[in-house]
């Protein structure tokens, strides 16, 4: 197996960049939001959450994720 990286950048809509920022934030308890199907489908299918075990309702980040968010800052702290 390769890990290959995309050669465009991958898109995102507001609502799942959104989600994508409070998902990475520190959550203590219940506090995170629910995530609507269409945003969480988009997330995983851009890898950047790891869908969630049978049981447990917490999404993870994955490297590329945290790579999206990286960048995301970035680009607004330059603008």
């Amino acid at each position: 197996m390769h890990n290959r990286i995309p050669t465009k950048p991958i898109t995102l809509s507001h609502s799942a960049t959104w989600a994508l920022e409070v998902l990475s934030r520190p959550r203590y308890g219940r506090t995170h939001p629910a995530l609507s199907w269409s945003v969480t489908q988009e997330l995983t299918r851009a890898g950047f959450v790891n869908n969630p075990v049978q049981g447990r309702r917490i999404m993870s980040i994955t490297a590329a994720g945290q790579q999206f968010l990286r960048t995301h800052a970035l680009r607004r702290a330059l603008s």
